[in-house]
């Protein structure tokens, strides 16, 4: 059984009512399971381009354990 299987194993044997399974907040499994189905798979909103004032307006993002430089261009 792999990390997803077991996380989503735990998700069905939660109770209606109570919070999810301890494992979610401390199983560094979960937590990497979690990032490469959530996370990682899709664009994520950081800022909106009227926060980056003119060309080589810049900012920095911490997204997981990757930090992101964001730089306004000509365009």
């Amino acid at each position: 059984m792999d990390a997803r299987d077991a996380m989503l194993g735990l998700l069905r044997s939660r109770c209606d009512g109570f919070g999810l399974p301890q494992p979610f907040y401390l199983d560094s499994g979960v937590f990497r399971t979690e990032m490469e189905a959530i996370w990682r798979r899709d664009w994520l909103f950081v800022r909106h381009d009227c926060e980056l004032d003119g060309p080589g307006s810049f900012f920095t993002v911490q997204v997981v354990d990757h930090r992101v430089v964001l730089v306004r261009d000509l365009d």
